[in-house]
């Protein structure tokens, strides 16, 4: 009779929440534990913003416990890629194209005289 092994999956950068896939099914969350019976599996941790390679391993009949300890790679984005830089040159675009297309104001008539004004009568 076969009986599930008891898998302790831990991660090495002390992340939480990590999904855990076992043969691309959701199965839990790490740091955690999870059962499986003995046979060969493979496994894959996903978290936002971390990368993980996927991991064969085989449970045998015999321990009782298996604990894997594994660590994610944290995705380094590139400046260009992070929200205050798209929303600055959004920004800088938009003002740029204002001041270009007549949102300065500057044509070639002077404003119109003000009411009241003694240099200017109405």
């Amino acid at each position: 009779m076969q009986t599930a092994v008891r898998v302790q999956i831990n991660i090495e950068n002390d992340l939480n929440e990590v999904g855990i896939l076992i043969d691309d099914e959701a199965v839990g969350v790490a740091p955690g534990a999870i059962y499986l019976e003995p046979g060969s599996y493979r496994l894959m941790l996903q978290k936002e913003e971390y990368t993980f390679t996927e991991k064969v391993f085989d449970i045998a009949l015999g321990p009782e416990e298996l604990v894997l300890t594994e660590k994610l790679e944290k995705i380094h984005k590139p400046f260009y890629s992070k929200w205050w830089f798209l929303s600055g040159s959004a920004a800088a675009i938009s003002g740029s194209a204002f001041l270009l297309f007549g949102g300065g104001g500057g044509g070639t008539q002077p404003p119109p005289p003000l009411a009241g004004n003694p240099d200017f009568p109405n």
